[in-house]
């Protein structure tokens, strides 16, 4: 089996991974909200590292196209697909040029986490704004469960998202960082 082989059977296994999460609505709750955590970013981390660049994007890719598949097509959908495109993009060149080269372990799960923490603070910038700018108010108090202003709702999902970047950061560290250097 050649490298490309490889990466094409890992692409299609996290992408279906990465669907099936949102498809079957796989998430946690967040209390006080319509939204809840789901953990497609952790297949869509595994493609930064596993794939290529094209892949990462069909990975994420796909996980958005499940929520579309479950519901109407929306405004909402078009900030999720951008903001994980963005996201992995930024990921995916993050580790390749930062993460991977640096020879001891250390410096490489240390730049990993704060990889993690990036990622995320870039994609729930990017869900913030589209969320405030693209829903109504009325949209907005449903989401959240009252009339929140601009900063509300950033500490919102933020608070909310805390737990979902400590599952993220520990279950990718662990796997990544355990396996062979050769399959990195």
């Amino acid at each position: 089996m050649n490298l490309n082989k490889n990466k094409l059977i890992i692409t299609a296994a996290l992408g279906i991974a990465a669907f099936s999460v949102i498809f079957f609505k796989i998430t946690i709750p967040i209390p006080g909200t319509l939204i809840g955590i789901d953990f497609r970013e952790i297949f869509i981390i595994f493609g930064a590292v596993f794939s290529n660049l094209p892949g990462v994007l069909l990975i994420a890719l796909l996980a958005d196209l499940a929520r579309i598949v479950n519901d109407a097509f929306a405004s909402y959908h078009v900030v999720s697909i951008l903001v994980h495109l963005i996201s992995a993009t930024i990921f995916y060149f993050y580790y390749r040029k930062i993460v991977k080269p640096r020879s001891k372990l250390l410096y490489q799960i240390l730049l990993w986490i704060g990889g993690i923490v990036f990622y995320y603070t870039v994609g729930l910038s990017f869900l913030f704004v589209g969320i405030f700018f693209i829903y109504d108010k009325a949209a907005i108090i449903s989401m959240f469960g009252g009339d929140l202003n601009f900063w509300q709702i950033y500490l919102t999902l933020v608070k909310f998202s805390i737990s979902e970047i400590i599952i993220t950061m520990s279950l990718t560290t662990v796997f990544v960082f355990f396996i062979p250097k050769k399959y990195r």
